[in-house]
C-alpha cells in the first residue's frame, strides 16, 4: 500500500501550488500558469516493509516472515519455593546449675543432744549402750547462690550418708523441706547404716517447688551401741549427708542461669520442587531473612550457618545477639542477607558429612548426596552473667529463618519430565490491505525451528498451525511429512560459564510444495495464523540416580520456537485488490483562486503487473463523496519479451485528474481519501518473478488557470 500512499502525496502535492498573492485591491484577471514538474521514483523497497524483504543473488525478491511462536526458559518451568525454617528454646529445654550441699552430724552433737556427755567424755574409752530417739537440730541448707525457687518440670535429688561413727546407726529417718513453707521436698527411712558404710537413695523432683533455703533434719535415729565393747569417744567423729541436686529443668525458676546452648542444631531444609532434582545452584537474586524473638531476660548470642552456601570459599555465617526482655517484652532481631553469587549447594548434609567425616546431625550415619536439600546449623547461646533473672514456661527463644525470591543464574541437576503447552493466534501482515482477488505463488518454503539453549533434551510436537483469512473466513491447516513430528530436541553443551553463551542446538523442519502443502496455506492470502504446540522436557529419559543429573539451564538460557516464511516473489495475480484509507487535509486559501484546469502524471512501469487505480474521497464518516478519476485508470505493465522471465523495457501510462472550482472545494472539505487499486499479473495466468531493481517512476505536470487580483 506504500506505492498508493505516495501515489496520493504527489498528487495533493501538485494540487496545493499555489503562486505568490499579492495584496492589490485594483483589477484583476486570469492567467493560465503551467505547476512546476515533480519527478519521483519508487522501488520495491518503497513498496513493501523492509523487514519483509529478502533479495537473492539473481536480484529475484522474496518476502520473509519471522515469527517467534514459543520461548521456554528458566523462569517458564523453575521457580525455587521460599522455605520457612522454625526453631523454638522454650524453658523447658533450658537448664540450672547442678546443687551439691554437704551437711556434718558429729558423735559429740549426739552424746550431748542425749544428755550423756559425764558418762561419755570427749577423748575417753567407754563402752556405749543402746540409744534410741536420737533427732538432730534442724539444719540450715543455703542454696540461694544457685536459685531462689524453682518449680521442676524433671529433676533429682541424690542423698548419701556416710557412718564415719564408732557404732552402728539403725532406723535413720532424714527430711528435707522448704524453710519458707514446710513443704516436705523429701523424707526418707534407711534401716541401717554400719560403721564406715555409705547408703545412698536418689528421689525425683518432678512437679516440686524448691526453694533456695531448705531445712534438713535427722528426725530419729537409733543406735545398738557397742555391743559391749569399750571405743575410743572422739567427738569429732560424724555422720556426713550429701545433698545433690541436678538435670534440672523448670517450669518456672528465679535463678542464676548457667551458660549454656539453647539451640545446638543440624538440620535439613527440602525445596519442594514438582519432579526436578538439582544437586546445586548459582543465586543471581534472592535473599535469606533472619527474625528471632527472646523473651529470656538474658541477652541471646547465635550463629546460623548455611553449610551449603558459599561465595568466594567462605561460608554463609550469621552471627548476632539478641537483647535480653525487658519488663516482660520480647526483644526483636531481624537480619536480611543479600544472596547474590552464592552457590547453593542442594546435596544436603551428605558433602559436608563425608568432608569432615562426622556425624553432624546426628542421624546415627554418614549421610549420602542427596537433591533439594540444604543443610543448615544454629546455635544460640545464653552466657552466665551471673545475675538472678526469672523465668517462666512462657519465656523462650524462638528462630525464623527463611530463604526467599530465588532466582538461579545457573542451576544443574534433573529438570524432570514436565509437559508445556502454548496455543495463540499471531498476526500475519505480509498480505496486508488485501481485500479481493487471486494469487497463485510458484513455492513457498515454510521452516520450524527450535533453537536450544536449556541444558536438556526435549520434543516438541506442533498439534496444529492453520492459516486463516479472517476477511472471507477461509482457513487452511499446515500438512506434516510422515515422521516429521514431533521434531526431536538434542542437549546443548554446557560452557560451564556465566560469561560464555550456550551455543544452541538447533533443529530445524524444513516445509515446501515438495513435501507439504505450504504454497496452499499462504496462497490463501491469510492475515492470522494460528498454532497449538506441546513442549516435551526429557522425554522417555527416568530420572537419573540422586544427585547424577547433568541437566543444566542458565538464567539467559532459552528455547524458542519459530515460524520463518520465505515467499519468492514468483506469482500469478488476478483481480488482487489492495484496499486503503489514508488521512489528507487541504486548505481552503491554497485553491481558493483556481479556476479549472487539470493534472497530468505519467507512469513509468518497469513491474509486470498491470494495475486499475481509483482514488475517492471521504467526509468524516468515511462517507465517499467523489472519485478523483471520472473511472479507474489504468497503469500499463512493463514488457516482457516471449521466453524471457525478465521485464526489459517498461510502458508508459498517461494518468490525468480535471480540476474545477466544485471539486476543490469538494477536496478541502474532506478529512480522508480513499484508495483501490487492482492488479493483474502479465502475462495472464503465469508465474512471474519481482527483482529488486524493478521501480514505478512518476513525473506530474499541471495546467493550471489562476485567478489574480
Amino acid at each position: 500500500m506504500r506505492i498508493l500512499k505516495n501515489i496520493t502525496v504527489l498528487l495533493l502535492f501538485v494540487i496545493s501550488f499555489n503562486s505568490c498573492r499579492k495584496e492589490v485591491i485594483n483589477p484583476y484577471w486570469d492567467v493560465d500558469l503551467l505547476a512546476p514538474v515533480l519527478n519521483a521514483r519508487l522501488t520495491i523497497h518503497d513498496l513493501l516493509n523492509d523487514t519483509l524483504i529478502r533479495t537473492g543473488n539473481d536480484s529475484l525478491v522474496s518476502l520473509v516472515y519471522q515469527n517467534q511462536l514459543y520461548r521456554f526458559s528458566l523462569d517458564s518451568f523453575l521457580n525455587m519455593p521460599d522455605t520457612n525454617y522454625r526453631y523454638s528454646a522454650y524453658l523447658d529445654s533450658i537448664k540450672l546449675y547442678d546443687v551439691i550441699i554437704e551437711q556434718n552430724y558429729t558423735l559429740g552433737e549426739i552424746i550431748m543432744g542425749a544428755g550423756l556427755g559425764f558418762l561419755l567424755p570427749d577423748g575417753s574409752t567407754h563402752e556405749i549402750g543402746p540409744i534410741t530417739g536420737i533427732s538432730s537440730n534442724d539444719i540450715i541448707i543455703d542454696a540461694t547462690q544457685y536459685f531462689q525457687t524453682m518449680t521442676l518440670s524433671t529433676g533429682f535429688l541424690d542423698i548419701s550418708i556416710t557412718n564415719n561413727l564408732p557404732v552402728d546407726m539403725t532406723n535413720v529417718i532424714f527430711q528435707l523441706k522448704n524453710a519458707n513453707d514446710n513443704l516436705i521436698v523429701l523424707q526418707d527411712t534407711f534401716p541401717l547404716i554400719s560403721v564406715g558404710t555409705t547408703i545412698s537413695e536418689t528421689v525425683s523432683l518432678a512437679g516440686k517447688t524448691v526453694n533456695g533455703t531448705l531445712i534438713g533434719k535427722i528426725i530419729n535415729m537409733d543406735t545398738p551401741g557397742s555391743y559391749g565393747v569399750p571405743i575410743p569417744i572422739d567427738y569429732g567423729d560424724k555422720i556426713v549427708t550429701k545433698l545433690k541436686i541436678y538435670n534440672l529443668e523448670p517450669y518456672s525458676a528465679t535463678a542464676i542461669f548457667p551458660a549454656q546452648n539453647l539451640m545446638n542444631t543440624a538440620d535439613k531444609i527440602e525445596f519442594w520442587i514438582k519432579e526436578i532434582q538439582l544437586s546445586e545452584i548459582i543465586i543471581r537474586t534472592g535473599y535469606l531473612e533472619l527474625d528471632a524473638y527472646n523473651t529470656i531476660e538474658d541477652p541471646i548470642h547465635f550463629t546460623y550457618c548455611v553449610r551449603s552456601c558459599i561465595k568466594n570459599g567462605d561460608t554463609l555465617r550469621v552471627t548476632g545477639t539478641i537483647d535480653a526482655a525487658v519488663n516482660g517484652e520480647a526483644a526483636v532481631l531481624h537480619q536480611i542477607i543479600n544472596l547474590t553469587g552464592y552457590t547453593l549447594n542442594l546435596r544436603g548434609a551428605g558433602p559436608v558429612e563425608q568432608f569432615f567425616n562426622t556425624d553432624m546431625n546426628l542421624n546415627g550415619h554418614i549421610d549420602n548426596d542427596t537433591i533439594n536439600t540444604i543443610f543448615v546449623t544454629a546455635i544460640g547461646r545464653i552466657d552466665s552473667t551471673g545475675h538472678v533473672i526469672s523465668l517462666s514456661l512462657q519465656d523462650s527463644f524462638i528462630f525464623l529463618s527463611r530463604l526467599k525470591s530465588l532466582v538461579p543464574e545457573y542451576a544443574i541437576g534433573y529438570l524432570g519430565r514436565d509437559t508445556f503447552s502454548s496455543a495463540s493466534m499471531i498476526g500475519f501482515d505480509v498480505f496486508e490491505g488485501l481485500q479481493d482477488g487471486t494469487i497463485s505463488l510458484e513455492d513457498t518454503k515454510i521452516s520450524l525451528s527450535v533453537r536450544n539453549q536449556v541444558g536438556a533434551s526435549a520434543r516438541v510436537r506442533f498439534n496444529n498451525i492453520s492459516a486463516t483469512d479472517t476477511e472471507t473466513g477461509a482457513e487452511s491447516t499446515l500438512i506434516f511429512p510422515p515422521g516429521s513430528n514431533p521434531l526431536i530436541i538434542t542437549k546443548p553443551q554446557d560452557p560451564y560459564s556465566l560469561t560464555t553463551p550456550v551455543t544452541p542446538a538447533i533443529s530445524t523442519l524444513y516445509l515446501d510444495n515438495t513435501n507439504s502443502n505450504a504454497q496452499e496455506l499462504i496462497s490463501l492470502m491469510p492475515d492470522k495464523i494460528s498454532y497449538n504446540i506441546d513442549l516435551f522436557m526429557n522425554p522417555g529419559i527416568p530420572p537419573p540416580p540422586l544427585a547424577m543429573g547433568d541437566d543444566f539451564v542458565y538464567y539467559d538460557g532459552i528455547l524458542t520456537a519459530s515460524l520463518d516464511i520465505e515467499v519468492p516473489l514468483c506469482m500469478a495475480a488476478t483481480n488482487l485488490t489492495l484496499v486503503d484509507t489514508t488521512d489528507f487535509s487541504l486548505d481552503e486559501q491554497s485553491v481558493e483562486n483556481i479556476n479549472n484546469g487539470h493534472l497530468d502524471m505519467w507512469v513509468k512501469n518497469w513491474f509486470p503487473l498491470e494495475a486499475h487505480i481509483q482514488l475517492y474521497t471521504l467526509d468524516n464518516n468515511l462517507n465517499i463523496t467523489d472519485s478523483l478519476f471520472s473511472i479507474a485508470q489504468s497503469i500499463s505493465h512493463g514488457i516482457i519479451p516471449a521466453g524471457n522471465d525478465r521485464v526489459i523495457e517498461p510502458e508508459t501510462s498517461l494518468l490525468k485528474i480535471y480540476l474545477n472550482n466544485k471539486r476543490l472545494k469538494e477536496l478541502t472539505e474532506s478529512k480522508k481519501i480513499k484508495i483501490i487499486a487492482r492488479f493483474d499479473s502479465y502475462p495472464t495466468g503465469e508465474h512471474i518473478k519481482i527483482f529488486s531493481d524493478y521501480s514505478i517512476e512518476f513525473r506530474i505536470s499541471g495546467d493550471i488557470n489562476y485567478h489574480v487580483n
